[in-house]
């Protein structure tokens, strides 16, 4: 079983991903919450915010763990009238028109996809490299123009995303590396085969988040980590939040995950940035948030901020948060300016003398993950735009 294939969709429930849906399926873009609010209201005086959070999710919700549900993870707060809240591939459970619209083409899609993995070429002194290009996908699965313009903003919000750095052209064409997460789909065939994929690796990964169990064919989540409410054991949904609880000693997630670590590594690999002492640094915090030593963590940080702006064509972290024009420019220039400000935390950790009487640095001064995974994810962004280098 399955609580996302097993859902029974309320018709209210079913209006609701219809309409976010149908303005991406005639457009190719997704509609503000501002719009959808009024459609429901004008239509059945319908709450839509109060229907979007009634939507079952497994996995566990949080910011350092993807959940995973018909549409994108939801903020704690309410929603703003341009907030845009996006469909995911899991919405095809939910309505045949979605399986026809994404469902269908996104499948060719990675199948076309890891056909290039397969065929890309690697030599002893190069690693080989495939490509997904905008310019090429229509003809080669037979989609139309407005859902290869798509394509990358659909598959960006499925926790298992292959794809890796790469550009959108002033035209609208583009181009995207493929990574090694295209694996696990290999046998992937329908539509269903996918979602279900994706289901087990997201509860597996929530398991690991928060010391549950693993995915056996029926979603679990901790209920020590669902803010918006969490499946009885009856597989019903109970909307009632659950307290947040600190995780156990020795279970905190990592700081920086694999995944980003592992395309910072292949981005760079066709750049004149070395990023081995980055790596290292943040490997080194990994350790470090995972043990708990707040001053390590926040000398790391300060260490990463210091490193990096030359990246960005600027001499300090304080440049980058005040002058980068950012790919997400109002949440991750927030990132940026918030970790520019975490300098007097990591100044006191570093260069505070011994004396009477000293505050102590906790891991609750550390700055949230979030933060400066966004700005990482951004280095990546600029390296897969950089010039390639020369040997």
């Amino acid at each position: 079983m399955n609580a996302l294939r097993d859902a029974e969709l309320t018709p209210d429930q079913s209006l609701l991903l219809y309409t976010i849906g149908y303005e991406w399926h005639e457009n190719g873009s997704w509609p503000v919450w501002g719009h959808v609010e009024d459609i429901l209201d004008a239509k059945r005086g319908l709450d839509a915010e109060e229907i979007l959070r009634s939507l079952p999710r497994i996995g566990a919700d949080t910011v350092f763990a993807a959940g995973y549900g018909f549409t994108t993870q939801l903020p704690p707060h309410p929603l703003g009238r341009n907030d845009v809240v996006k469909l995911t591939l899991a919405t095809c459970y939910a309505f045949k028109a979605w399986s026809d619209w994404a469902g269908k083409p996104f499948i060719r899609t990675l199948k076309h996809m890891i056909e290039l993995w397969d065929k890309k070429i690697s030599t002893p002194q190069e690693a080989g490299v495939a490509h997904l290009r905008s310019k090429d996908l229509a003809r080669q699965i037979k989609a139309t123009q407005k859902f290869v313009t798509a394509f990358p903003d659909l598959i960006r919000h499925e926790p298992g995303n292959p794809l890796g750095s790469g550009f959108i052209a002033p035209d609208g064409l583009w181009q995207y590396e493929i990574t090694r997460r295209i694996r696990p789909y290999r046998d992937v065939e329908t539509i269903g085969d996918y979602i279900d994929k994706t289901c087990e690796t997201v509860t597996a990964t929530a398991a690991e988040y928060a010391g549950g169990t693993r995915y056996t064919g029926r979603v679990t989540v901790p209920t020590s980590d669902s803010q918006f409410g969490s499946f009885d054991e009856t597989g019903l949904w109970d909307p009632t939040p659950a307290p947040p609880a600190a995780p156990p000693a020795g279970t905190r997630p990592p700081y920086l995950d694999a995944e980003l670590l592992a395309d910072l590594e292949d981005a760079a690999q066709n750049t004149q940035w070395k990023i081995g002492k980055l790596l290292a640094l943040c490997a080194e915090l990994n350790d470090s948030y995972a043990a708990g030593h707040a001053y390590a963590c926040a000398a790391l940080i300060r260490a990463v901020l210091d490193h990096i702006p030359p990246v960005f064509g600027h001499r300090d972290f304080k440049q980058v948060a005040a002058q980068h024009t950012f790919t997400v420019q109002r949440t991750d220039k927030a990132h940026a300016q918030k970790l520019a400000g975490f300098k007097d935390i990591a100044d006191d950790a570093l260069h505070r003398p011994i004396s009477t009487n000293i505050p102590l640095i906790t891991m609750n001064d550390i700055p949230e993950p979030a933060r400066l995974r966004a700005v990482l994810h951004e280095l990546v962004t600029l390296m897969g735009k950089a010039p390639t280098a020369t040997t």
